[in-house]
Order: structure tokens, then C-alpha cells, then sequence
């Protein structure tokens, strides 16, 4: 019996073509499991993974998706890309693609699996939803989480919310860690930069309902 139960999931800067493999390495282990799509059940508390993204200015395209009044952001690359299993399909004119081949947000969080009690339920989803400035970018005064996913955890209303994608998000001055839509709290910490002196994390009592982001050297 493992005293740590670990759950995970890759990002948008994972490449599709890995799924395999993570999945893979992660049945080699008992207490640990792939959740993208899926839900576990931990100590009463079950957990449903999502980790699809909409465009960014990057040209990796994997797990990118679309809603209806997504405004696509300007590109920095002239060519698009979704990974196969030994390179890229290219993709020249990206826009056009965007707005008519990809699949819709609100369609990705209809084929999550459903919670049992959503008051014990826990989402973690790599995007965050809109207007909570928990998806602040530190450039431009933007946020950039999902009207999807408001909509869906306003109309769901879990116990919790877990997010990641813009890093600098908590750190920006309009920016926050912490967020609620109506019953359920939306969290996204940020993430500990390659090289960081710190790194940053939130420790979090389900029970209690206590929530706090840490910020530890790691000298």
C-alpha cells in the first residue's frame, strides 16, 4: 500500500504523440494514474482530468480547441504544427483551420465522466476559466481563461477547481491565485520557472476546505 496516491496529466507543451507512452509509464505503477478524461476516486474525493487548452501564439498545436466567440491570437510562427509519431503535420494557414477544424471546448467538457456527489468532486483542468484573473497575462492587461469552462463549473458547481497554463497569472498585479464561481473555488497557483529559486505550490485540506499557495526556496 502506497502512502502517496499520485495523479497526473501532460500539458499543452506535451507532445500528443507521447499519450502512449505516459500512459505507459504510468500503469507501471499502482499509485500512479494518467487523468486526462478520466476520474479516480481518492479518499472519498473524485478527481476528473481535462487538459485541452484554446490557441495560443505558439506553433505547437496539440490539444488546442476552439469556442464559439474565441477571438485567435496573433501567431508567432508562419507555420502550425500537431505531432505524429515521428514529426509534425504542418498546417500553412492556421487561422482558417482554427475556425474550421477544431473541436469545441464546450464538446471536450461534455465527455468528462460525471461525479457521483459534486459536492466531494475535485476538476483539474490545465486551463483556467474566464474572468476570475486566475489566466492574467503579465504583458498585456488580458485574461485569457475559457468561457467554456465558467460556464461549466458554474453550472456544475464542484467542491473544487484545479488550474495551471499561465504561469505568471498569480504574480501579475491584477492577477490571482484563488477564485470562487459561486460555491466551487477556482485555484491556480502558477508554476516554478526552469531554474527558479522557488517553487511554488498550493497546499490544500478538502475536508477543512482550507486553501493556501506556497512559495518555498528550494536553495
Amino acid at each position: 500500500m502506497y502512502a502517496i496516491t499520485y495523479l497526473a496529466m501532460l500539458g499543452n507543451d506535451d507532445l500528443l504523440a507521447a499519450d502512449e507512452m505516459f500512459d505507459n509509464l504510468c500503469d507501471r505503477f499502482e499509485n500512479v494514474s494518467n487523468i486526462a478524461g478520466r476520474k479516480f476516486s481518492v479518499n472519498g474525493y473524485e478527481f476528473i482530468g481535462m487538459n485541452y487548452i484554446l490557441d495560443h501564439p505558439f506553433g505547437c498545436k496539440d490539444r488546442v480547441v476552439t469556442e464559439t466567440h474565441y477571438i485567435p491570437q496573433r501567431q508567432l510562427s508562419p507555420v502550425a504544427g500537431i505531432s505524429n509519431a515521428v514529426d509534425y503535420d504542418r498546417i500553412y494557414n492556421w487561422l482558417e483551420y482554427s475556425r474550421t477544424e477544431l473541436p469545441h471546448m464546450c464538446d471536450v467538457l461534455k465527455k468528462l465522466p460525471l461525479p457521483d456527489d459534486r459536492q466531494k468532486a475535485v476538476y483539474v483542468m490545465h486551463m483556467p476559466p474566464a474572468g476570475l484573473r486566475l489566466g492574467q497575462l503579465r504583458y498585456q492587461d488580458l485574461d485569457i481563461g475559457s468561457v467554456d469552462i465558467y460556464e461549466f463549473l458554474k453550472e456544475k458547481q464542484p467542491l473544487l477547481s484545479l488550474h495551471g497554463h499561465i504561469h505568471e497569472s498569480p504574480d501579475t498585479e491584477k492577477g490571482k491565485w484563488i477564485n470562487q464561481i459561486h460555491q466551487t473555488t477556482c485555484i491556480q497557483t502558477g508554476q516554478t520557472e526552469l531554474n527558479d529559486k522557488y517553487m511554488v505550490y498550493a497546499e490544500i485540506d478538502l475536508q477543512e476546505k482550507k486553501y493556501e499557495r506556497k512559495v518555498i526556496s528550494v536553495d
